[in-house]
């Protein structure tokens, strides 16, 4: 990677590896910084603690696209039954969180 830049942050660091699992299954490299950083709460502004993800800025568009994507995603459908293991899935899941398998 050549010069890095901050494309996400949040207030933990399960929202911010979603994000980074994102990108990386498109393509993307990242770097996740701060993710160690929660005993410093108190003593540094709490928003200096949240973990980051830091990516080539050549991929920063995409990345961007990719995470407001995302986070735009409706999600109010209906559960689903996998056709694998008849496993009762939530509908935010595009994969059954049993087998792996897709809806479809």
């Amino acid at each position: 990677m050549s010069h890095l830049v901050k494309v996400y942050t949040a207030d933990n660091v399960l929202e911010v590896g979603l994000m980074r699992s994102l990108l990386e299954l498109n393509g993307i490299a990242s770097e996740l910084r701060n993710h160690h950083t929660s005993s410093l709460l108190g003593e540094v502004p709490y928003t200096s603690t949240w973990p980051e993800l830091w990516i080539d800025q050549k991929s920063l568009s995409r990345a961007q696209d990719l995470i407001s994507e995302a986070q735009n995603r409706d999600v109010s459908g209906e559960d689903w039954s996998c056709p694998s293991c008849q496993a009762q899935i939530p509908s935010n899941f595009d994969l059954c969180w049993k087998c792996g398998s897709t809806a479809s």
